[in-house]
């Protein structure tokens, strides 16, 4: 009996961590294309990105509804209903990368996205398992 309570506190304890970076993400990464404080290099190709952001927060939305056994079982239109909008965004939000890799392709064959790019490759933790170069 106790196994199974445990078992249900870490259930609710990992949807709620999801949860909770989800939204982290979403206020972090998705925000600033809706509320205009892009730079003008952003600017450029805002209009791919929020198409993006919506299929994906569509998916995101939705994902967890679809896996949970209770709404599944009880709610079989609803849950067929909330399928064909997660397809959906996943497809739209897909196709929506295909433009995301082009434009991340062109920029790191530019002199100064490569250069950056090697900056931002040093500014995560990978400094901790590679040695730093000099520039």
């Amino acid at each position: 009996m106790k196994t199974n309570f445990y078992k249900k506190m870490l259930t609710i304890v990992f949807w709620m961590t999801v949860l909770v970076v989800s939204i982290l993400f979403y206020l972090n990464s998705v925000v600033p294309y809706f509320n205009g404080t892009l730079g003008p290099r952003q600017e450029a190709g805002k209009w791919w990105f929020i198409v993006h952001f919506s299929g994906a927060t569509c998916t995101l939305i939705l994902g967890p509804l679809q896996f949970w056994s209770y709404f599944r079982n009880r709610f079989r239109r609803w849950h067929r209903l909330a399928g064909k909008f997660y397809i959906g965004g996943s497809v739209i939000s897909a196709l929506m990368v295909l433009f995301a890799l082009q434009l991340s392709v062109t920029w790191f064959c530019t002199i100064a996205g490569a250069a950056g790019h090697h900056l931002a490759f040093y500014n995560d933790y990978s400094f901790l398992v590679c040695p730093k170069e000099e520039l």
